[in-house]
């Protein structure tokens, strides 16, 4: 999904507005959550032990995804 979005992004920055910028950070918060949950359970099943660099990092991408779409769906709310 990100790289089908880049690439429009790509082909289209004479027309990006601001909300396509949020939309692209919040694809890559959601990107970096992804993986860092992906890691953090294969490293809990293959070695049995916990990540807490991993369980934090998880958590603010999960912050920083729910916080720019809140910031996203307000601004399409006002008209923007």
């Amino acid at each position: 999904m990100d790289l089908i979005w880049g690439g429009l992004i790509f082909f289209n920055r004479d027309k990006i507005l601001i909300v396509h910028v949020m939309l692209s950070a919040t694809l890559i918060a959601v990107t970096y959550e992804c993986f860092g949950d992906l890691l953090y359970y294969y490293l809990k099943n293959k070695y049995d032990t916990n990540s807490v660099f991993l369980e934090v990092s998880s958590c603010i991408m999960h912050v920083a995804r729910s916080t720019l779409a809140r910031i996203i769906i307000v601004a399409i709310a006002l008209g923007y």
